[in-house]
This record gives structure tokens, C-alpha cells and sequence, in this order.
């Protein structure tokens, strides 16, 4: 269930400052200020982006709406990993973050990890699945904190909801009163690295974290955190695109990774240096790893380095 985490600010001087900063901020004590990325609750529809990453959560029950399962198995019972909250706080593991699902408000669409859209058929209660963006739901925040997705059919409202009942708790659309679920959007905390040198530099605050899903780069940060494997080629999609490759993380492209002339890609490593990138080409025709297409006429670019 969940917990409180945050301790009384015990300095005068420090309740003060946080009243003059020009934005809100969060205070952790020392003790327990999150180490890693988390999911932090939305308590507000203006806070939900379509380019945020989000679990459906039941914090009643502790658990989350499992997003990487697969077509219908999104409507099975037991549909749901666990989740340990604290003081609206969630700390993302490689099964939460693979468990997460998209949202957009202004499309009125929920799409899971795994690539379904949810809906509901309007007519019973049901949880639907499909490859399209076919469904289009009301959501937002209601005046309590809860999510509110919520699909008008002939007769009756349904929303989605979680039932509770031992041997069929699952996340469902409901016309019945069931257990409120809650939003909860992913953060992701600034990360370090180092120069060519050894040098550490100032970490970076906005970057994608890659997943396997991320295979256009347009300039900006990328930051791999986790194993990733890609069977699609990756295409690099600006000149200023960068790489960082977490200590302990390994990214496989097994189709290329794509440059075009007049893109550059640099990639950094942190302290340890011990990421790695593994890259090859196209198999029987003689692409390279890294760089562009031989069929394209395009030359090799060579001012990739580490």
C-alpha cells in the first residue's frame, strides 16, 4: 500500500528558499531522494504529454496494468505486474518500464508497450484490443487524483477500472462501480558521463532513453540504460545526434545503423566505460554496421568516433 517517503524539512532557511524559487520543486530527505528513474503519479490532465510514458496503476491493490502483454492476453485476468509506491513515487525496474502504455488525450487513445490500442465495445463490459487507433475515449483526472477513461455506448458509461475479485483482478473497462485506477508518468533522472578523456561532464537532464521502439534519432540525447536489441535498422537523423552508453549496457543492431552523409553521430560513454554498441549490417549485401547504404550512392561516413 502505499507509504509516506518524505521527512519534515527540519531548516527554516531551506522552507524559505523553496517558497522564492521561481518553480515548484520536490524536497526528498537525503536519506531517501530517489537514485534512479521513477514513475511519479499525475494529478492533473495538463501533465499528461502524448510523448510520456505512463503506468496504469491500482494503487488499492498495488499493481499496474501490464502493457507488454500481447493482443487479447491485455484482457486476461491477472492482467497486471506489482508496483511498491511511496509518497506517489514508483521505482522503475525493466519489467515496470516494459509494462508501460502511451497516452493521448486529444486522440482519446491508450496504447500499450506491446503496440495495441484499448478500448471498449460500449455494450458490456469488455476490454478491446487493436493494432489501429479504432477506439476513442474520454480521458483525464478527476477532482480526487484517479484517471478517468471512459467510453460512452448506447445505454451506459464504462470506464476503465480494476476488479478486484480473487481469480478475475484485471484491468477493465466496467459499467459498475469498480476499484479506481491512477497515472503515473515516467522520469527520468539526469544522467553522468565523460569526455574522451576521462573527464566527467555536466549530466545531461533531457534525453529519450532508449527502448527498442526508438529507431529514428533526430538531434538531441539518447541514453541506454538497459540491454536493447534491434532487428530494424536504427537511422541517424540530424547532425548533432548523441549517444551515451550506460556502464553495464549492451545495444545490438543486427540490420545497421544508418548515417547519412552530411549526419554525425558521437557516442559517449560513462566513468567505466564498459557500455557497449554492437552493430552489423544487412546480411548478403555487404553493408557495413555503422554508416550508409552501398546501394544508395551515398559515400561512408567516417567522423563517427567514441
Amino acid at each position: 500500500m502505499k507509504t509516506t517517503c518524505f521527512q519534515k524539512i527540519i531548516a527554516v532557511t531551506l522552507s524559505l528558499l523553496i517558497l522564492l524559487t521561481a518553480a515548484p520543486v520536490a524536497v526528498f530527505a537525503h536519506e531517501e531522494t530517489p537514485t534512479g528513474d521513477y514513475y511519479q503519479k499525475i494529478t492533473n490532465a495538463a501533465q499528461i504529454t502524448d510523448d510520456g510514458r505512463y503506468l496504469i496503476v491500482c494503487e488499492a491493490a498495488d499493481c499496474a496494468f501490464d502493457g507488454a502483454l500481447d493482443g487479447d492476453d491485455l484482457d486476461s485476468p491477472q492482467n497486471s505486474v506489482a508496483v511498491e509506491i511511496e509518497n506517489d513515487c514508483i521505482a522503475a525496474t525493466d519489467e515496470l518500464d516494459a509494462s508501460y502504455f502511451t497516452v493521448d488525450v486529444s486522440e482519446g487513445s491508450l496504447k500499450s508497450a506491446s503496440g495495441f490500442y484499448v478500448g471498449c465495445s460500449g455494450s458490456k463490459n469488455s476490454l478491446l484490443v487493436s493494432e489501429t487507433s479504432d477506439f476513442v475515449n474520454q480521458i483525464g483526472i478527476d477532482e480526487l487524483g484517479d484517471l478517468e477513461v471512459s467510453f460512452q455506448g448506447v445505454n451506459d458509461l464504462y470506464r476503465l477500472q480494476f476488479n478486484g475479485q480473487s481469480g478475475q483482478e484485471r484491468f477493465r473497462f466496467f459499467k459498475s462501480s469498480q476499484t479506481s485506477v491512477q497515472l503515473y508518468k515516467r522520469v527520468d533522472v539526469p544522467v553522468s558521463y565523460v569526455d574522451a578523456s576521462g573527464e566527467a561532464q555536466t549530466p545531461i537532464a533531457d534525453y529519450t532513453a532508449l527502448d527498442d521502439s526508438v529507431r529514428n534519432w533526430s538531434n538531441g540525447w539518447y541514453v541506454l540504460k538497459n540491454d536493447v536489441v534491434f532487428g530494424d535498422r536504427v537511422a541517424v537523423q540530424g547532425d548533432n545526434v548523441n549517444l551515451l552508453l550506460c556502464d553495464g549496457s549492451t545495444m545490438k543492431v543486427s540490420n545497421g545503423l544508418f548515417i547519412k552523409e552530411g549526419y554525425a553521430l558521437t557516442i559517449w560513454a560513462q566513468e567505466a566505460g564498459t557500455g557497449k554498441l554492437i552493430a552489423t549490417g544487412s546480411t548478403g549485401n555487404g553493408s557495413a554496421g555503422i554508416g550508409s547504404s552501398s546501394e544508395s550512392g551515398i559515400e561512408w561516413i567516417d567522423n563517427f568516433h567514441r
